[in-house]
């Protein structure tokens, strides 16, 4: 999905960057200067090392006007620290209502 999703944004028009677990998300986050500006991210709520809101936290510590979508099979409320700053979409979701929500927020 993360591929997929990848190269959506890209025929629309978006530079992408991915990552596919925290520890690699956070690796990218310390070459910081390279990445900016970052406009918004796309997280899901579960990766394989950790949770998505880790990397959320460290999004907002990097840049704390980054939009942050948080994409989640489950019911979810954000903790105190996240809650307004992210946006919540319920998966199973089209690329296209991800656009949609990024758009938005």
């Amino acid at each position: 999905m993360l591929h997929l999703l990848g190269q959506y944004f890209i025929r629309t028009g978006h530079e992408t960057i991915t990552a596919s677990t925290v520890a690699e998300a956070m690796a990218l986050l310390k070459t910081g200067n390279e990445l900016l500006p970052i406009d918004a991210a796309v997280i899901d709520l579960s990766l394989p090392d950790g949770s998505g809101e880790d990397v959320a936290r460290a999004l907002l510590a990097f840049d704390p006007a980054i939009r942050i979508i948080m994409a989640t099979g489950y019911a979810y409320e954000p903790p105190t620290a996240l809650r307004g700053r992210v946006a919540i979409l319920q998966k199973p979701f089209l690329p296209r209502a991800l656009l949609n929500v990024l758009v938005a927020s």
